[in-house]
């Protein structure tokens, strides 16, 4: 948009892409949080699901399928149970997919304002869809001797608090990957801003300057996603594993900007 004094542009991009393995050495393997499999996804993760906090005593549980054979000899899952133990839910035969780490969208955002020699930028960077194993959070939830713990720990359970979803707090606990610490990773980020004035030519012609522009400019300084809530940054790789890997940061700067 272009009127008189004033301009606007607009611009928005969105990418979606997709992954299929088309061919293994073997019909299938276990790659660390993934399975692979021929016609799937490299990034499809393969796990037990969780079934929250135990009111009774605040351990967590996992759902245990129960099998039996069919008419037909085949094996197949005819119930599902609650356990505790982490050793009923190791096999292969107690996992499935859980979901993909790609997200279904992502890109940008940006308006880009003038008006007279003010000029305004605005870049949003959004990501929808996609899992996110955040193993920082999931550290920080355990209680390790001279390691940071979470605040969430504060709502742990207790035998004055058993409604908590947190269980209760125990060094010897031993997390495995379930879908306990899976999470959507939609977010929305301000991923820049930048604020500028140019004074005008017949100012600076007086003292033999073409182009005169002050700006002040600031990059990640709002996201928005329940990574937030857990203190990650939600940009992580494709792997949608966090691995204690360093924020984005937020900046802010300053600058002037002349031409002679």
């Amino acid at each position: 948009m272009n009127r008189d004094n004033f301009r606007w542009n607009m611009n928005f991009n969105a990418t979606h892409y997709r992954n299929v393995i088309t061919s293994l050495p073997q019909q299938e393997m276990n790659a660390g949080v993934f399975k692979w499999r021929e016609g799937r996804s490299r990034y499809d993760y393969w796990g037990p699901e969780y079934a929250g906090v135990n009111p009774a005593n605040g351990n967590d549980q996992f759902w245990m399928n129960l099998y039996d054979n069919d008419a037909d000899g085949n094996r197949v899952v005819v119930d599902r149970v609650l356990t505790e133990s982490t050793s009923d839910i190791s096999g292969d035969e107690q996992k499935k997919y859980l979901g993909s780490s790609i997200p279904d969208v992502f890109g940008g955002f940006t308006n880009t304002f003038q008006i007279g020699g003010v000029d305004l930028s605005v870049m949003l960077y959004y990501s929808i869809g996609g899992l996110m194993y955040d193993t920082d959070y999931s550290q920080m939830a355990a209680y390790r001797q001279g390691f940071q713990l979470h605040p969430d720990l504060l709502n742990a359970w207790t035998p004055q608090n058993t409604g908590s979803g947190i269980p209760r707090i125990n060094r010897n606990t031993v997390d495995v990957f379930s879908t306990k610490y899976l999470f959507d990773n939609t977010f929305l980020r301000l991923r820049n801003v930048t604020l500028g004035y140019t004074f005008p030519k017949r100012w600076m012609n007086r003292v033999g300057i073409d182009v005169l522009r002050l700006y002040v400019q600031g990059d990640n300084l709002l996201t928005f996603g329940s990574a937030v809530k857990r203190g990650t940054d939600p940009e992580q790789s494709v792997s949608g594993t966090t691995g204690n890997r360093f924020p984005n940061t937020k900046n802010v700067s300053f600058g002037v900007q002349i031409t002679l």
